[in-house]
């Protein structure tokens, strides 16, 4: 009996035992995990992809999977019915262009259930562009295939959308050039870098067609293309805007200066004075290729005048052939008396003994120049005819080399006749450093006479000999004087002169007489002296009396 009892309580037991095991293990829910082409998702993450993704699932349960199921947006897609503890299964999801809900249902053999929901989008469509300038288009629409637009400056501008975002917007423009053998196409590119959702970038078109494409590529490399051909139709005329110019002038020319500007580009700037049958070129025809720089142009010409009122008419004219023009007149009152001047910074002395000279008559009417030099009394040294061609010239230059005056100073006189034959004279003094010693030794030698006894106003041997040492002294004075530097005297060339000066007297018992006032200032007690030219010759110090 008691053998049975405890039977019945060990089976009650392990009864108990066996439940509270069983219950839990039979609440427990299988798992799962998902990665979408390599990525791993957690429930609720989401993710863009290039194409159609790969989808891993990764299952498990503590009894056995029976089932795992696929569903894309509800629909199921793919089934598997493992039977295993565990299952690892791939399948490649066919996804439309948006975002989709993949979920993954995993069933246990004990009846327990587990899901996971993520979301894919697979992006393998281009960006999306709506343009706004110059003209409109839907985001999601066609751009025109063809515009019309009347300036060659344009800016583009216009909308992206795409789901990761956009690379990058490249803009061509070829432009169509008609030259010799056909046409010639010539490009400019420009790359918009990482442009977000609008993108702006300015354009120059040339006249006539241009071929416009727009590329736009998201991150994943998917790109679209817009072609579409740009026609300038150019009805505005250029303008000019010329610089002030004189009503009057004496100038024989007169600069035109201005600017020109167009909505396209400049073709070419030309003028005339009236009465010229053919236009004369500022700005030459470079032809019909896109120039941004030709869309502006400054310009400068010197144009020669006639004598009287001077009709001067400008034009330009645009790659489409319009033309404008403006006109502007200058009086040309011819100035006859020429302006006549010696370069006095040119002009210089040649060795003491001749003159370089430069000078110039200028604007007026000159028929003839001459240039000469002349000594203090008016005689001429020199001549040169610089020109007498018998033609009239605005301006004539010269540059002469001629003779000094032997003593005291020397004028260049320039002499210029104009057209109606009246002489205009300029003089001017040439500056010279110093006078000429040969001067004071050739009159010594004329004062002095025959030395020989036959000739002479009965001049006796003595008179002769003293003559002779007075002469030989003074020469002894004047070659002492001469070794001294122009400009002052050393205390020894002043000693010198004066025992010459003293001995001579001595000898011909004649009283000396120096005005030295006349020559040293003596109220000055600076420690100088003056210099050699300033002082008299040594005959003019000696007064001889019997």
């Amino acid at each position: 009996m008691q053998r049975g009892l405890f039977a019945v309580a060990v089976v009650v037991l392990a009864a108990v035992v066996v439940g509270a095991v069983a219950g839990p293990a039979a609440a427990a829910e299988p798992t799962v995990s998902l990665a979408v082409d390599g990525t791993p998702m957690a429930a609720g993450d989401s993710l863009i992809v290039p194409e159609d993704p790969l989808l891993a699932v990764n299952a498990s349960a503590r009894t056995t999977v029976e089932r795992v199921t696929v569903r894309v947006d509800g629909a199921t897609v793919r089934t598997w019915a493992p039977g295993t503890e565990r299952v690892s299964e791939r399948v490649r999801l066919d996804l439309a262009n948006e975002p989709q809900t993949i979920q993954v249902v995993v069933t246990a053999s004990d009846g327990s259930v587990t899901s996971t929901r993520i979301t894919v989008e697979k992006d393998a469509v281009a960006p999306f562009v709506g343009f706004t300038s110059p003209f409109e288009s839907d985001l999601r629409g066609q751009a025109p295939s063809d515009i019309r637009v009347s300036g060659a400056r344009v800016t583009l501008t216009g909308r992206i959308e795409d789901s990761v975002g956009t690379e990058y917007v490249r803009i061509i423009r070829d432009h169509k050039v008609e030259g010799a053998t056909g046409y010639e196409v010539v490009s400019e590119s420009h790359v918009i870098r990482d442009p977000g959702t609008e993108f702006s970038q300015e354009l120059f078109f040339g006249p006539g067609e241009n071929d416009l494409t727009v590329v736009v590529q998201d991150r994943f490399g998917n790109s679209r293309s817009y072609d579409i051909s740009v026609v300038i139709t150019d009805v505005t005329d250029p303008s000019i805007s010329l610089d002030p110019v004189p009503e009057r002038t004496t100038s024989s020319t007169v600069f035109v200066n201005g600017t020109v500007s167009d909505n396209v580009q400049i073709d070419s700037v030309s003028y005339a004075v009236f009465g010229e049958v053919a236009r004369r070129s500022i700005v030459v025809s470079q032809g019909r290729e896109a120039d941004p720089e030709r869309e502006r142009m400054a310009f400068s010409r010197e144009v020669d005048l006639v004598p009287g009122p001077n009709r001067i008419t400008v034009w330009t004219k645009d790659t489409s052939g319009n033309e404008v023009k403006q006109l502007v007149v200058v009086d040309y009152v011819r100035n006859v008396v020429p302006t006549v001047a010696v370069d006095e910074e040119r002009t210089h002395l040649v060795a003491d003994e001749a003159v370089h000279v430069y000078g110039a008559a200028r604007d007026g009417r000159v028929s003839s120049l001459s240039v000469e030099t002349v000594d203090g009394d008016g005689t001429v040294v020199d001549f040169e005819q610089v020109y007498d061609g018998g033609e009239v010239w605005d301006d004539v230059s010269f540059e002469e080399e001629l003779a000094l005056a032997d003593e005291g100073e020397t004028t260049v006189v320039v002499r210029a006749v104009d057209a109606d034959g009246t002489e205009h004279v300029t003089r001017y003094v040439v500056p010279r450093s110093t006078q000429s010693d040969a001067v004071e030794t050739t009159d010594q030698h004329e004062e002095t006479g025959a030395t020989d006894g036959s000739g002479g106003d009965g001049a006796t041997d003595g008179d002769a000999g003293e003559a002779t040492t007075a002469d030989a002294a003074e020469s002894d004075a004047t070659n002492t004087a001469t070794a001294v530097e122009d400009g002052g005297f050393g205390a020894f060339a002043v000693a010198a002169l004066l025992v010459v000066v003293l001995s001579v007297a001595r000898l011909r018992d004649a009283t000396v007489e120096v005005p030295i006032e006349k020559y040293v200032d003596l109220d000055d007690t600076r420690p100088s002296l003056p210099s050699l030219p300033s002082l008299p010759s040594l005959r003019s110090l000696l007064r001889l009396r019997r």
